[in-house]
C-alpha cells in the first residue's frame, strides 16, 4: 500500500502495519513512546534531505527497519550524506533536551516523559555506533569517502574493509554482552536485540557499500 505526502512516498504492506497494531495493544506503554521517538528519528533524515533538494523521497516501512530512499544520493557530496547521517540523532537529541526540560516545569504524567527520554538518548547512542547499518557508520563512511577526495586517496579503496572490520569488532562483544545481560536479568533482551539487527542489516549490506 503507498500514500502520496506532498513530495513524500509513503509505502507499507500489511504484515508491518498488523504486526505494528498488535504491538501497540500488547505493549501501549513501551511500543508508543518508541514508535514516536523513531518517528522524529526518521523526519530528521527527511528534513535534512529536502533541505539539500529533493523532487520526490520514497519512505518504505519494513519489519526490522524503515528505508528512505533518496533518489539525489549518488549525486550527493559526500559532506551532504554526512549531514544527512546525523540529523536523525540530532533530532532525538533536540527532542531528548526538550523533554529533560519540560520535566523540571511538569510534574504530571512524569513516567511517560522519563520514558521518551530514555528512548530518545538510547536510540541516538545505538544509531551513532560507527558500524554498518547505523547512521554513525554512514557517517563514517561519508567522511572516509570525503577525505580521500583530496590528500588521502589511498583510503578510498579500504573504506568498506575499515567498515568492516568495525562492525565485526563490535558485534563479537556485544553479542556476548547481550547473552550475558539476558542470563542474569531474564526477559530482559533488548541489547540481544539490538544486536540481532545490527547483524541482520550487516549480512544485508554487502550491496549498500558501494564504492563511489
Amino acid at each position: 500500500m503507498t500514500l502520496q505526502i506532498r513530495k513524500i512516498s509513503l509505502s507499507f504492506d500489511y504484515f508491518t502495519i498488523s504486526a505494528a497494531c498488535l504491538c501497540a495493544v500488547l505493549f501501549p506503554s513501551r511500543f508508543l513512546p518508541a514508535a514516536l521517538c523513531i518517528a522524529v528519528h526518521e523526519f530528521g533524515h527527511i528534513a535534512a534531505i529536502f533541505y539539500y533538494g529533493c523532487d520526490n523521497l520514497s519512505v518504505k516501512l519494513k519489519y526490522l527497519c524503515i528505508d528512505i530512499i533518496d533518489p539525489h544520493d549518488h549525486t550527493r557530496p559526500y559532506l551532504h550524506k554526512a549531514v544527512i547521517a546525523l540529523s536523525g540523532p540530532a533530532f532525538n537529541v533536540i527532542f531528548f533536551l526538550i523533554l529533560f526540560f519540560t520535566e523540571k516545569f511538569y510534574t504530571n504524567n512524569i513516567s511517560i516523559i522519563e520514558i521518551l527520554e530514555m528512548v530518545n538518548i538510547s536510540l541516538a547512542i545505538f544509531n551513532l555506533l560507527p558500524i554498518i547499518g547505523t547512521d554513525g557508520g554512514e557517517f563514517l563512511q561519508s567522511m572516509l569517502y570525503k577525505i580521500s577526495e583530496k590528500k588521502f586517496a589511498f583510503i578510498n579503496k579500504k573504506v568498506n574493509a575499515i567498515m568492516y572490520t568495525l562492525t565485526i569488532l563490535f558485534l563479537f562483544p556485544a553479542a556476548a554482552a547481550g547473552f550475558l545481560v539476558l542470563l542474569q536479568t531474564p526477559y530482559n533482551f533488548t541489547l540481544l536485540a539490538s544486536v540481532l539487527i545490527l547483524l541482520f542489516r550487516f549480512l544485508t549490506s554487502f550491496y549498500i557499500l558501494d564504492t563511489p
